[in-house]
């Protein structure tokens, strides 16, 4: 009995530069090396994690350096920055207007932000006439939402995405040079939130006075809106901003405060 065995030799393609671009370009190679980057960049960002998640109220060795033992004795051990998280690309000029803890993932944050130049940079000082969140109307209301064919979980920005005037981005602490998700507002995020049982969804709260959803399967622009409510309609919205937000009954409502000294309840049960 004789078995023969065939080998083939596949030669491999010389792609132009005009084929090159087109497949780096493309949306299949874009995922795949966003998706790769990232699960490479936790594995690279696991010291980092363990560090602020298991050592995070200062326990050590007992035989700790004099430096360490002086630090523990005037307090700054346990009141000290461990890391910073910034994405300069995104969050350079911008505000950090709110932040959050998701309540099922503990290695995931959520922080929101204000235009590019910020409170700061839109009137000055420290009250709340000059900070962005005064009394004044809530001005241009946000229109677009999903669909959206750009994913959340995605770092390079389309045209026009940087110059948004609201962000919203989840940080995992393995990772503090780039968010896992980003999504996009047409107005300043003021404030957000996980929701509490939902994991895909993030809830913000707007200058415009609206609320807004994302939904993390399905791009960076909301998947839902509060209609703009002015201060002559009859509509139970914010016609100012909101500067305070809270998820309540285990996520199927949400109570908000705006600057003209309104608070509201919502339905999230939708």
């Amino acid at each position: 009995h004789t078995t023969t065995t065939t080998t083939t030799t596949v030669q491999a393609k010389i792609l132009s530069s005009e084929e090159m671009e087109a497949e780096i370009t493309s949306k299949p190679f874009s995922t795949f090396l966003n998706t790769a980057s990232k699960k490479v960049e936790r594995m690279l960002g696991t010291p980092v994690l363990a560090d602020l998640l298991v050592n995070y109220v200062g326990e050590g060795d007992e035989d700790g350096d004099a430096s360490e033992r002086d630090k523990a004795s005037d307090g700054s051990r346990f009141v000290s920055a461990h890391q910073i998280f910034e994405c300069a690309k995104w969050t350079s000029t911008r505000d950090v207007t709110d932040m959050d803890w998701s309540p099922l993932h503990r290695e995931l944050m959520l922080t929101s932000y204000h235009m590019q130049g910020g409170l700061l940079g839109s009137g000055g000082g420290g009250g709340m006439e000059g900070n962005g969140m005064g009394m004044g109307l809530g001005g241009a209301a946000l229109s677009a939402i999903s669909p959206d064919d750009t994913p959340s979980s995605s770092l390079a920005p389309r045209s026009g995405e940087l110059q948004s005037d609201g962000l919203a981005l989840v940080w995992n602490l393995a990772m503090p040079s780039r968010p896992e998700h980003i999504f996009t507002c047409g107005s300043p995020v003021l404030s957000t939130r996980f929701h509490p049982t939902e994991a895909p969804l993030v809830v913000g709260a707007c200058h415009s006075g609206q609320i807004v959803i994302w939904d993390v399967r399905a791009g960076r622009l909301p998947v839902q809106r509060s209609s703009l409510t002015t201060v002559a309609s009859a509509t139970k919205g914010h016609a100012h901003p909101i500067c305070s937000m809270e998820i309540v009954e285990g996520g199927s409502g949400l109570v908000t405060a705006a600057t003209d000294g309104k608070v509201n309840f919502w339905s999230l049960a939708n």
